[in-house]
């Protein structure tokens, strides 16, 4: 529980300093870190706020709240902006009610841009570059399928979260190159840790490490195997576990 009046931390409905009624959640701040170029979710009374879980670093306070702006908006602020189209393409882009952080750089859009900006300009430009709205439409020699619900994903769980579940895939993928692959699936297991969540990876792989009869198979047969368990898996979550060429 947390009293708003006197920001402590306590276990009681009531403070027991100020005897207002305290509410349920931690509140909490984010802050930036320049080293990885990400917001940090951190408790109020957290003991090591300012400092980055990820480089140890330190970061700099941006607000108590923000939302991540994903493609769509992006081009219209680069359009409001009168920047070149797709030049915050690769930035980290977030917001919070009119001010935007673009790789950690404050800029503020006044309602006054948006009451003087030329609809039908705008309009028009939106339509022009509208395969920007499509950034996860194809790919290129890596899949791109899940680049905003990723991002939506490190911003719901924090990037310490995420980059744990990230590592934990990693590991996955090591010991299926270096123990399944017969040579002709890297492409394919890059595929399929990369975009089945995680505990479905888990799930077909610690099946295969428990089965006693596996290990003995040939390596191509394990290969086999583990791609067949693995289409399975992606028919289930509705995945495509093939590189998409721009028609």
């Amino acid at each position: 529980m947390w009293c708003r009046n006197c920001n402590i931390e306590t276990n009681e409905e009531m403070c027991p300093v100020c005897g207002d009624s305290t509410i349920e959640d931690l509140p909490i701040e984010i802050y930036w870190c320049n080293q990885c170029n990400t917001p940090i979710i951190q408790m109020v009374n957290q003991m090591d706020k300012g400092i980055c879980p990820i480089c140890g670093k330190k970061t700099k306070y941006l607000s108590k709240d923000l939302r991540p702006v994903f493609p769509e908006e992006r081009l219209l602020l680069e359009i409001l902006l009168n920047k070149k189209i797709n030049e915050f393409i690769t930035s980290s882009v977030w917001a919070v009610n009119n001010r935007y952080y673009i790789d950690g750089k404050s800029i503020s859009i006044p309602s006054k841009m948006f009451q003087m900006a030329d609809i039908d300009v705008i309009r028009e430009r939106l339509e022009k570059h509208k395969k920007y709205e499509e950034i996860d439409a194809v790919d290129s020699f890596i899949t791109h399928q899940n680049q905003k619900k990723d991002l939506k994903r490190q911003w719901e769980i924090g990037a310490k979260a995420y980059r744990a579940e990230q590592e934990e895939k990693i590991h996955i993928l090591e010991w299926l190159l270096k123990n399944c692959n017969d040579g002709r699936k890297k492409t394919f297991y890059c595929l399929a840790v990369n975009l089945l969540e995680l505990e479905e990876v888990k799930k077909v792989t610690e099946q295969a490490r428990l089965d006693e009869h596996f290990e003995a198979l040939p390596l191509k047969e394990k290969a086999a195997y583990l791609t067949a368990q693995f289409q399975k898996a992606a028919e289930k979550q509705g995945v495509l576990l093939k590189l998409r060429k721009k028609k």
